[in-house]
């Protein structure tokens, strides 16, 4: 096996989601190292939970290494838009460049993750066949102009997971941090730009084991196995899903944008269930952080 790593950004209002991930990697099993790119941003209603967080994570005795990179230090070598949000979105595939030598697959992924299997497969495929593996962006579109597609959902492709062999694709992160810095985008459609620029083909997971996107496609369910929560989708194996669902402010938003039916009441069931696991994964774990419902 090769030496791996994941590698995402986080702000202190994002440390449930951190938290969140490291715990699921240890309990299903991953191995591979997590390079943490992190924000040292005053959060007051998270700076209880964070205090001391390096030091806790050190002393939990995960089954791999979390590094911990100052985010504001690292992108001060670099040219950057004023802009946190920018940074925090762009500074890790900037970060693809200085750690390229050292392993032989990556994955990007955001803080606003939950990973819910051993997803170390998925390192080995990428190391070994060359390919970019990225997610299925199922509301997206395959319509290619610049400054035309500027929003996530834009495109058809999700830029978490993004499995890849950073010593043939960094070529591919680099153009996204400038096409970051050039045009008004964000960095999704910024992958799919510099993807389709440098003609690479791909392999994308599917929406609703990675992604869940269009997360009322579906009437997930919880289970157990071997001692371990699990998710199901169309009774096959969740991998990892994203967004906030941590916070009750973010679902209550989600539902109130739905027309009442049956794809609100399979949305309210499922975002039951995706907080179930954040709040689990933070409370019930190696790494235990005080809950503050947000």
């Amino acid at each position: 096996m090769g030496k791996y790593s994941f590698i995402l950004t986080c702000s202190k209002n994002y440390i449930y989601g951190l938290n969140a991930i490291l715990n699921g990697l240890d309990r299903n099993g991953n191995t591979a190292d997590v390079n943490v790119l992190w924000w040292e941003n005053s959060h007051r209603e998270f700076d209880e939970v964070f205090d001391n967080y390096p030091q806790k994570v050190k002393e939990a005795g995960f089954g791999f290494d979390v590094i911990f990179t100052d985010l504001a230090e690292f992108l001060s070598n670099y040219e950057v838009k004023n802009d946190n949000v920018w940074k925090l979105h762009f500074g890790r595939w900037k970060f693809i460049d200085v750690i390229k030598d050292k392993y032989d697959a990556v994955s990007q992924i955001g803080a606003d993750c939950c990973i819910v299997d051993n997803v170390m497969n998925w390192f080995e495929v990428a190391h070994k066949s060359g390919m970019l593996i990225v997610g299925d962006n199922a509301m997206g579109s395959y319509s290619f102009k610049y400054n035309e597609i500027v929003q996530a959902n834009d495109v058809p492709i999700a830029d978490l997971p993004c499995f890849f062999n950073p010593k043939i694709h960094n070529d591919v992160m680099q153009r996204v941090y400038e096409i970051g810095l050039t045009k008004k985008t964000g960095d999704m459609p910024a992958l799919y730009y510099s993807i389709m620029e440098h003609k690479r083909n791909y392999i994308a997971l599917p929406d609703n084991l990675w992604v869940h996107n269009v997360f009322y496609s579906d009437l997930i369910k919880k289970d157990w196995l071997n001692g371990v929560p699990i998710i199901l989708s169309l009774r096959t194996k969740v991998s990892m899903f994203h967004k906030k669902y941590w916070s009750q402010v973010v679902i209550n938003s989600e539902l109130s944008r739905m027309p009442e039916g049956d794809t609100k009441v399979i949305a309210k069931h499922n975002f039951e269930i995706f907080h179930w696991f954040y709040k689990y994964f933070n409370t019930e774990c190696k790494l235990r952080l005080k809950w503050i419902d947000c």
